[in-house]
């Protein structure tokens, strides 16, 4: 399914390559939304990809290497492939009882399913009303990864040493995240980036943490330089110059902590490490080092 929230669809992310610059948000993908009624095909999002990271031939480890440009722009994903995923994606949604993240890789004619695992940060279309940014115009206009609206101080962030600047309730602005990204994320309203796709580590981790989070802007960080304050609708994928908080029809606000208890859940199944050094504020190996256990 859609993790950003459309139950109806069943959301496929391609590059050409190798997976983890998909993962990482390195590289934005082609994104195939499909009907899990029909399966037909209801969105393409076709991205140009410059590069790919493959196998460094008979040696460990990868290599990029550039993609000619009359290849750039193609599908990475025929029709039938795209559907024969969402195909898959059912199976192991039935097999399993419940919807999953699947990674995959087609080799020649082959498709492989990598890992099926649940999906864990599931969330339905934002609840609040965007009625009174209608009729504004949009400085940035891409995918929601994450929904939500908010309104905050624009803080454009070239590199992650520069996390430290983040001040709470800005609205981070930035070509890609990192895991060094999250005591920053933490602080956040929102995130808005270049690149990655709704399943990258910016779009994962906001879910996590409920912040609006739009991905794949291409010149987010350009087009929003200038701006001091702006107002992200991560529902509709859009970012407006100016704090319209005031024009927003008033909403309810969920605790997160509320939402978690409310689960009918057994015990935890995933843990991110970045999120407990985080919350620990000393790196672990220094602890170590210090002849702390």
């Amino acid at each position: 399914m859609d993790p950003a929230g459309n139950s109806d669809e069943i959301l496929i992310e391609a590059i050409l390559g190798l997976g983890e610059p998909l993962v990482s948000g390195n590289l934005s993908p082609d994104a195939y939304s499909v009907n899990r009624q029909d399966l037909k095909i209801v969105r393409r999002g076709l991205v140009t990809q410059p590069w790919l990271l493959t196998r460094n031939g008979n040696r460990s480890g990868s290599r990029e290497i550039l993609i000619p440009k009359s290849r750039q722009n193609m599908q990475k994903l025929s029709d039938k492939q795209a559907i024969a995923l969402a195909e898959m994606g059912l199976r192991l949604e039935n097999h399993y009882g419940r919807p999953q993240d699947v990674e995959w890789a087609v080799v020649g004619d082959r498709l492989n399913i990598v890992q099926s695992r649940p999906i864990t940060t599931t969330q339905a279309p934002d609840a609040s009303s965007n009625e009174g940014l209608e009729t504004l115009n949009a400085l940035v206009s891409r995918a929601s990864a994450s929904p939500g609206i908010v309104a905050g101080t624009v803080r454009i962030i070239n590199d992650a040493a520069q996390v430290d600047q983040v001040l709470k309730g800005d609205i981070i602005v930035t070509e890609m995240t990192t895991p060094d990204f999250v005591p920053a994320m933490k602080r956040a309203a929102a995130i808005v980036t270049d690149r990655g796709g709704r399943t990258c580590h910016a779009a994962i981790v906001s879910r996590e943490m409920g912040l609006p989070c739009i991905v794949v802007t291409i010149d987010g960080t350009t087009k929003l330089r200038d701006i001091p304050v702006a107002t992200v609708d991560s529902g509709a994928g859009e970012v407006y110059g100016g704090d319209h908080q005031t024009k927003l029809v008033p909403q309810v606000i969920e605790i997160p902590i509320q939402r978690v208890a409310a689960m009918c859940v057994d015990g935890v199944g995933l843990l991110r490490v970045e999120f407990m050094i985080a919350q620990l504020g000393e790196y672990p190996r220094s602890m170590l080092e210090s002849g702390r256990a």
